[in-house]
């Protein structure tokens, strides 16, 4: 997948699941300052970050199946808490 078709699945999935994005395309200097993996895909503008606002969050294995039928890798993760904190989407 090229970044243009990973905006275009990116942009679908958004306006499915109401979502905002918060990080796309990163610097690698962003991306450490993050905390990001040095192989990240936010360095190819192949993955993004969405958060939900309002509710309700699409539930896991919903928004799992609906990004994968845009060709997309949902991962949900936590923040350091513990808590649900986003979702990274990335290029299958």
């Amino acid at each position: 997948m090229q970044p243009g078709d990973f905006g275009d699945s990116l942009r679908s999935y958004v306006g499915w699941s109401r979502g905002s994005v918060t990080s796309w395309t990163r610097s690698p200097e962003r991306n450490k300052l993050v905390g990001g993996n040095a192989e990240s895909r936010h360095l190819l503008s192949l993955a993004a970050d969405v958060v939900y606002a309002p509710n309700p969050t699409p539930t896991l294995a919903t928004a799992k199946r609906h990004a994968a039928k845009l060709g997309l890798r949902l991962i949900r993760e936590k923040n350091k808490v513990g808590n649900f904190d986003h979702d990274h989407l990335q290029a299958l």
